[in-house]
C-alpha cells in the first residue's frame, strides 16, 4: 500500500460563462468544492494545494483546470486528489467535464475529456484518485428537484495508476440537499465523504480510502433511499482504492 502526502486540486463549477440549453446553473458545486478543499489539505503538507471556484481568484476555465492538473504532475512526487464537483456530459461515449467558459455550439471543443486528463497525469505519480461529483444529464437540475445528473458509468475509464470515483452509478442520479441532519450541506456523496475523512483523521493517525468508499457508499445508498426514495450507489474503477492511504 502507499502512504504519502498528497496534493489537491478542487474545482466546482455553479454556473457557465456562456449559458447553454438544458446545463442551468447549480446551487452546491463551490460551496462542495470549498469543503473537499479545507478537509483534505490536511493531507498537503507542502501547500501545494489548488482551489478552483467562482469564489477565489482562480476561476474554473478550461486552461486553468487543464495547467492545475499538469502542474501538479510535473512538479512534485506526490499523489493527486483531484476533485470535480459541476455538470458533466458525454460525447461519442466519452465522459467530458464541463468548465465554466463551456459554450456548447463548440462542446467538444470547450469541454475538458477525461481522457485528456488522464493521459496528463505523470507516471511518475505513485497514483491519483479522481473523485467525480457531476452532472451528466441534459436539463436543469436543482434544489427543488432535490438531485442532479451526476456521473454514471458509461464514458468512465481509468488507465495507469488512476482511481476513478464516481458518485453514482450506471443510470442513477446523484442527490443534493440544502441539508443533511440539520447540517448544512450540497451533495450528499461529498457530505458524507467529508464526514467519513473527518471521522477517521479523529480516530487514526492514517485514513485508509477503502474504508472511506466502503462507509461512503453505504451511507449515500441509504440516505439516498431514505430522502428520495432513489438509487444511488457509489463506484470506483481503476487502481484497487483498499491499496491507498493518506497520512
Amino acid at each position: 500500500s502507499d502512504e504519502l502526502m498528497v496534493s489537491i486540486c478542487s474545482i466546482g463549477v455553479d454556473s457557465l460563462l456562456t449559458p447553454s440549453a438544458g446545463l442551468g446553473d447549480l446551487s452546491f458545486c463551490g460551496s462542495d468544492s470549498a469543503k473537499i478543499y479545507d478537509t483534505l489539505s490536511h493531507f498537503d503538507k507542502n501547500k501545494r494545494s489548488i482551489l478552483l471556484n467562482s469564489e477565489t481568484d482562480k476561476m474554473p476555465t478550461r486552461l486553468n483546470i487543464i495547467k492545475s492538473v499538469f502542474s501538479f504532475s510535473r512538479e512534485t512526487s506526490e499523489p493527486i486528489i483531484l476533485y470535480y464537483a459541476g455538470h458533466g456530459i458525454t460525447i461519442n461515449g466519452e465522459f467530458y467535464l464541463v468548465p465554466y467558459d463551456f459554450d456548447i455550439s463548440v462542446a467538444k471543443y470547450t469541454a475538458i475529456p477525461l481522457s485528456l486528463i488522464i493521459d496528463i497525469i505523470s507516471d511518475e505519480i505513485p497514483w491519483a484518485i479522481l473523485l467525480f461529483d457531476a452532472c451528466r444529464t441534459n436539463g436543469r437540475l436543482g434544489r427543488s428537484e432535490r438531485g442532479r445528473g451526476r456521473l454514471v458509468r458509461r464514458g468512465l475509464f481509468a488507465t495507469g495508476n488512476v482511481c476513478i470515483v464516481s458518485s453514482c452509478g450506471d443510470g442513477e442520479n446523484a442527490i443534493e440537499a440544502p441539508a443533511i441532519h440539520g447540517v448544512h450541506s450540497g451533495g450528499i456523496f461529498t457530505h458524507f465523504f467529508v464526514e467519513a475523512v473527518r471521522e477517521s483523521l479523529a480516530a487514526e493517525s492514517r485514513v485508509s480510502m477503502g474504508r472511506i468508499f466502503s462507509q461512503l457508499r453505504d451511507q449515500v445508498s441509504s440516505y439516498a433511499v431514505e430522502l428520495d426514495g432513489r438509487s444511488q450507489t457509489p463506484q470506483t474503477f481503476g487502481i484497487d482504492i483498499n491499496d491507498l492511504y493518506l497520512v
